[in-house]
């Protein structure tokens, strides 16, 4: 029965929605990341070089 089941091809309806959704959320990331300002992943670049104590590095107030 579960060999039915199975090669009815009911289970392949949630891989191809699955499929989309990845798809979506990874094509929505990365228009997100490319509509950023270079300023801003500039910014981003250097998060890990901060300290704990420091915030971002802002090289308009220097």
């Amino acid at each position: 029965m579960l060999r039915d089941v199975l090669s009815n091809g009911l289970l392949t309806h949630f891989a191809t929605i699955g499929l989309v959704i990845f798809v979506a959320v990874f094509a929505g990331t990365c228009a997100w990341i490319l509509t950023r300002s270079r300023r801003e992943v500039s910014d981003w670049s250097r998060i890990p070089l901060t300290g704990d104590d420091e915030g971002p590095v802002d090289d308009r107030q220097a």
